[in-house]
């Protein structure tokens, strides 16, 4: 939940403590009900009559989602997503999606009962500073139907794999998840969108699925490769996207950036011994936190973990431990 929606929603529930209002006897407001994770909508409709109806929550799920990336024959980047929905959802899972700058046509897998598809996002909804794409998955009866499949979407407990490429290396990205759930209806035209209630409401819609961190196309590799392309779109996912998301502690990011700063400048330089050593140096720091990240598994946790919380988030530094990597060997391809 956004800090803008929950402020919205945290009014209401300050109102309802102190006894301003009641959800029984209320007359706006948007409350919500603990034990089934939906929304009461209540507004004044036509006649100024007061109109009451639910917002049925579809993030009442509790997915599990690990994530494989590794080279594909076609030179592109194969993205997997080991797809779970935990025992403990109240909801089935029926539809996922990642954005990606970047994406191979038609590389996406369609697992029976499901439509794949990739869609162009908008100017008005840009991701990272720049236009992308939505990659997305949802479950459709009619097709389950014809598969013989009478179950909708992913029950708890249940698991499904999904999968796409891209030209991009893997950084740190969010999946969006949902659950299925009765569509909201109103007897009219719901809340004024300009009103309290029609802004929480807003926010509620805009913000109904639940997030999962995962491995997603992010940093650029251009056709011819350019080192200096690649390593600096890597030190501005570390500085940019894996601070924003509180994946990294400060004191690595400057370790990091210090070694990824003499790899760019090796590079520059056509120095392939400082760029070699470099790298490794930047390596060996993510090693420091997570010894197993060359692994190439699926694993977001470590094999023998330590009483020592990690400087840096095992997901995250699997990622750009990849890409290092991949431009220590193509030094080694040149």
């Amino acid at each position: 939940m956004s800090p803008e929606l929950r402020s919205i929603i945290v009014t209401f529930g300050i109102l309802l403590g102190i006894g301003l209002v009641t959800a029984v006897h209320a007359e706006e407001g948007v409350f919500l009900n603990p034990d089934t994770g939906n929304y009461t909508i209540r507004y004044h409709g036509y006649g100024d009559v007061l109109v009451e109806s639910t917002f049925y929550s579809h993030n009442n799920i509790d997915p599990h989602v690990r994530s494989i990336f590794r080279h594909s024959d076609d030179g592109s980047i194969l993205y997997r997503y080991k797809v779970r929905n935990g025992r403990n959802s109240k909801q089935n899972l029926t539809s996922l999606r990642v954005t990606t700058p970047q994406v191979v046509t038609n590389s996406q897998n369609v697992p029976p009962g499901w439509h794949a598809e990739t869609q162009l996002i908008s100017t008005s909804n840009p991701i990272y500073g720049d236009l992308g794409y939505f990659v997305s998955w949802g479950f459709v009866s009619n097709l389950a139907s014809k598969a013989g499949i009478s179950i909708k979407g992913l029950v708890p407990s249940a698991g499904q794999e999904f999968e796409f490429r891209s030209p991009l290396l893997p950084g740190t990205g969010i999946m969006s998840l949902r659950g299925s759930a009765p569509v909201t209806e109103f007897p009219d035209e719901g809340p004024d969108p300009t009103s309290m209630v029609g802004i929480a409401l807003s926010k509620l819609e805009h913000n109904d699925f639940a997030t999962r961190n995962i491995a997603a196309p992010r940093i650029p590799n251009p056709a011819p490769y350019n080192a200096l392309v690649v390593l600096a779109g890597i030190q501005k996912h570390l500085d940019t996207d894996l601070v924003s998301l509180k994946l990294v502690e400060p004191a690595l990011v400057t370790d990091l950036d210090r070694w990824l700063g003499a790899a760019i400048a090796a590079a520059g330089q056509g120095n392939t011994q400082a760029l070699r050593a470099s790298l490794q140096e930047a390596r060996k720091l993510l090693k420091q936190e997570h010894q197993d990240l060359d692994k190439d598994d699926d694993l977001d946790e470590d094999d023998k973990p330590t009483q020592i919380k990690p400087r840096i988030d095992k997901l995250a530094a699997r990622a750009l431990d990849f890409d290092l990597r991949y431009v220590e060997n193509r030094i080694k391809d040149e």
